[in-house]
């Protein structure tokens, strides 16, 4: 799943991904898979499959965090510099699924929507340019 927030991530800095760089990106998961301890022959052979994966076990009603997956997410959101707080938190909840997001506590209000915009233009303006 990290490697799905982290695409969805540099989706809302960069925009869309052409497709070249999307299976680019993809490969590179398959070639640090056993990093992970995965094998990547069972990982779908395309990105958009891998999304569709990804996406599929998130909503899938028997997917659940563990208490330590809770405890790990809230001292990561908890553990940063108060500035960084707000928006890191506005960001993690607007990639989120409800159901996910909902079990860490976060909402998806207009606040936070809000926070979310302002936090990715920020990391536009300090992300150095594609050209």
């Amino acid at each position: 799943a990290r490697w799905h927030l982290d695409a969805a991530l540099r989706a809302l800095i960069d925009g869309p991904l052409d497709e070249q760089t999307t299976h680019r990106r993809h490969a590179g998961r398959r070639a640090v898979a056993p990093l992970h301890a995965l094998d990547p022959a069972q990982l779908p052979l395309t990105a958009a499959a891998f999304d569709d994966a990804i996406q599929s076990r998130l909503a899938a009603p028997d997917h659940r965090l563990t208490r330590q997956a809770l405890r790990v997410g809230a001292a990561l959101l908890d553990s940063q510099p108060r500035l960084m707080r707000r928006p890191l938190r506005a960001l993690t909840a607007a990639l989120l699924p409800p159901r996910i997001r909902s079990a860490y506590g976060l909402d998806l209000g207009l606040p936070t929507q809000a926070a979310a915009r302002h936090a990715v233009t920020a990391l536009r303006f300090m992300t150095p340019s594609k050209s």
